[in-house]
């Protein structure tokens, strides 16, 4: 279930104090209203009374997907023990969940509102080339996110990840046919190439890590290895 609750807020504009309802929880399959708010950007948005100021809740939010099976916890949380606490909290609300449910419910923490909302958008837009949805095990939508909250990175002509890992540079298409090569394009990758599959008109703009999900593009520009300068 969605929960709220009061809170006492003091405006950052005008130092005048006022009491706000703050959403705790979201179930986006009881409370797909709530859902939408969060993709428009206006859930947990606190408006001042007095001088019309706006700003986002640092409120943490539980996020729960009970068709997909997973939960997402928006934390500002910044050092890692505070991050770790958070994880905690989530594996505990996972395991009071109903019948075999916390064996199915894959849980990540995230940083902000925005991640979230970049989140759930990509989970609702995955879709098979035939158009039909992706259907996903928990921990492969939990791969999802990694993906798409990791920062992309120029990319190393090595082929070398920052993890040690061997990055693939081939990319087989969707339909079959012909695999896309993109060491044909090296040494000299323009920023703005773009590569589409001849048959699938898949548009690839970069590779990721196979061990860690570290995505490079060659729109960030091309380096010869990658070095605590590049990061």
């Amino acid at each position: 279930m969605s929960l709220s609750q009061e809170a006492e807020y003091s405006c950052s504009e005008c130092g005048e104090a006022f009491t706000v309802s703050v959403w705790l929880t979201v179930n986006s399959v009881l409370s797909p209203e709530l859902k939408e708010e969060i993709l428009n950007g206006t859930l947990n948005l606190i408006r001042c009374p007095h001088c019309g100021a706006t700003g986002q809740s640092s409120q943490p939010l539980l996020y729960h997907d009970m068709e997909k099976h997973v939960m997402f916890y928006v934390s500002s949380a910044g050092d890692e023990a505070a991050r770790r606490q958070a994880e905690k909290q989530v594996r505990e609300i996972i395991a009071t969940l109903p019948g075999d449910a916390p064996h199915k419910t894959a849980a990540k923490v995230l940083r902000n509102m925005r991640d979230l909302r970049r989140m759930v958008d990509a989970m609702d837009a995955a879709q098979n080339p035939d158009g039909t949805h992706v259907e996903c095990a928990p921990e492969e939508w939990i791969d999802l996110a990694e993906a798409i909250l990791m920062a992309p990175m120029p990319w190393p002509l090595d082929h070398t990840c920052i993890c040690g890992e061997a990055i693939p540079t081939l990319c087989l298409c969707r339909e079959p046919g012909s695999p896309i090569n993109i060491a044909k394009y090296e040494p000299n990758i323009s920023p703005a190439l773009t590569i589409r599959c001849w048959k699938c008109w898949r548009k690839l703009s970069g590779f990721s890590c196979v061990k860690c999900s570290q995505v490079y593009q060659w729109s960030l520009g091309v380096v010869e290895k990658l070095t605590p300068c590049s990061l």
